[in-house]
């Protein structure tokens, strides 16, 4: 990281190992027919395109990258301040006015090999009856396509690569400095051709936070289409629980979604503050009683 008199900026990159379990997915390519008077499809022409393994684990392999950029704007000088570094900083807590960060996140893939099947289908000038053509799983299409017959092309493989729902991001938090803090956030999965999407988010979050306790309302717009409220509460400093979605769960949304709860349990392993605590006369000195950590999962 790198730091002036009044900021920090970092830099990050995590590197991912992904073991896959399943994927599945379909697209249509191009589609062309004509609807008879008995409801069946004539002159048919398409391109359709199909992966699919079955569920295991391990059944591929691979790796992802993220990468991050945050500017973080001190209430006072920073110019000999370490965070976490109790040799140089002790135990003292500088806080923030605002912060800023972008992010690339899901930059990778798995290459499913076990079970797995690529297909691309090339149909052109045949019919298909659609009451004897029942498909519910992706083995019972492989089926109903082989009776196609004349007119059908298949280009099959045994393994296949998934590409990773990438996600761009921004943040922005800021400090009003009496415990109320806001947040604004920006996902979006970028479209490419034949792979799955993530979906768009579009959120701005107050909160309140202090040391023993802390409390947000995420409001949010899903896909650009759904909005939905939520709620999140920090008790003590190492557990968080909290929905996207609390409409549903109180039973304020008419229509719904989907519904989610999560939690965060935090066991601090070493606790350089705690030690220096006990060599101290008062803990006022080590650390701030209005320190933010609902963020600090």
């Amino acid at each position: 990281y790198r730091r002036n008199h009044y900021s920090f900026r970092n830099v990050g990159v995590n590197l991912k190992y992904l073991v896959g379990i399943a994927h599945a997915s379909f697209r249509v390519n191009d589609a062309d027919y004509d609807i008879s008077n008995t409801g069946d499809l004539e002159n048919v022409h398409a391109i359709i395109s199909y992966k699919y393994n079955i569920p295991q684990w391990n059944a591929g392999k691979g790796i992802a990258l993220d990468l991050g950029w945050s500017y973080t704007r001190m209430l006072e000088a920073v110019s000999n301040y370490s965070p976490n570094n109790k040799k140089i900083s002790g135990c003292k807590h500088i806080a923030y006015k605002y912060k800023l960060g972008a992010s690339i996140t899901d930059l990778g893939f798995i290459n499913y090999k076990k079970n797995a099947s690529s297909k691309k289908i090339e149909y052109d000038s045949g019919s298909i009856n659609l009451d004897s053509t029942k498909a519910n799983s992706f083995e019972s299409i492989d089926q109903e396509l082989s009776r196609l017959g004349n007119g059908l092309k298949t280009t099959s493989k045994n393994n296949f690569l998934a590409i990773m729902p990438i996600g761009l991001n921004v943040q922005y938090d800021y400090n009003f400095e009496n415990n109320f803090f806001i947040n604004s956030s920006l996902s979006v999965g970028p479209r490419i051709a034949g792979q799955l999407k993530r979906p768009d988010l579009v959120s701005i979050t107050p909160r309140y936070d202090k040391k023993y306790f802390g409390a947000a309302l995420p409001i949010s717009l899903y896909n650009w289409t759904y909005p939905q409220i939520g709620f999140a509460l920090r008790l003590g400093t190492n557990f968080i629980i909290g929905t996207d979605r609390a409409g549903y769960i109180f039973g304020i949304a008419r229509n719904t979604y989907g519904a989610n709860i999560y939690f965060n349990l935090k066991i601090a392993l070493f606790n350089h503050c705690g030690q220096r605590k006990k060599r101290m006369k008062s803990t006022s000195d080590c650390i701030s009683k209005d320190q933010p950590l609902l963020n600090n999962k």
